[in-house]
């Protein structure tokens, strides 16, 4: 899914006119750019904050996008003003290699009005890994409430060679002498298990 608005040269807002509206998707990826404007615009321009969902379901809304999914798609948010969001949710589960990553790019303010949950959960007999990320940039300020980035490897045999490794990475960066404001808490946890000889990290 991807949306790009000012691709002409002119500037461009991605608006959404519902206060409860979410782009919700599997495997497939979320992809936003406002050249030029504002994503969910909430400063004047229009609009509500969105919230967005890829992977395995969650909870309610259940919604068949999640079904049967294991890696969840990638959010990318890029925006030359704004960037107002709800909540973000992107959850892989599954065996083997698996990823979850959020990133947004806000040429003045990133504000997330809601929860920001980002994991990667990989399980099986051999060799797991699971890496969660988020990275969030803004020249001015970022906005957020809870944020949460998991990654859990579990190796589930005793099995030699056959290791675990789980990576969790956040980075908020606000240049310009910008502030980051958190009213809520910040979680970030990677956590590895080997149930045999092999190495877990």
């Amino acid at each position: 899914f991807t949306i790009t608005a000012g691709a002409t040269g002119e500037g461009g807002n991605i608006i959404f006119l519902g206060s409860n509206d979410a782009i919700v998707q599997g495997a497939g990826f979320i992809h936003m750019n406002a050249n030029g404007g504002d994503i969910g615009a909430s400063d004047g321009v229009g609009g509500h904050a969105i919230s967005l969902r890829t992977g395995v379901n969650t909870g309610l809304p259940f919604t068949n996008a999640g079904v049967g999914v294991t890696q969840a798609g990638d959010i990318v948010l890029r925006a030359s003003h704004n960037i107002d969001v709800k909540n973000v949710t992107i959850k892989s589960s599954g065996g083997s290699h698996l990823t979850a990553l959020f990133s947004a790019s806000a040429g003045n303010n990133f504000n997330a009005s809601g929860d920001i949950n980002v994991q990667a959960r990989a399980h099986g007999p051999t060799l797991q890994t699971a890496s969660a990320t988020v990275n969030i940039f803004a020249n001015n300020n970022i906005s957020l409430h809870n944020v949460t980035v998991a990654a859990l490897a579990t190796q589930t045999a005793d099995l030699i060679s056959s290791d675990a490794h789980a990576q969790a990475n956040l980075q908020l960066h606000a240049a310009h002498s910008g502030d980051v404001n958190a009213n809520g808490d910040i979680a970030v946890s990677a956590i590895a298990l080997d149930a045999g000889d092999g190495d877990a990290q």
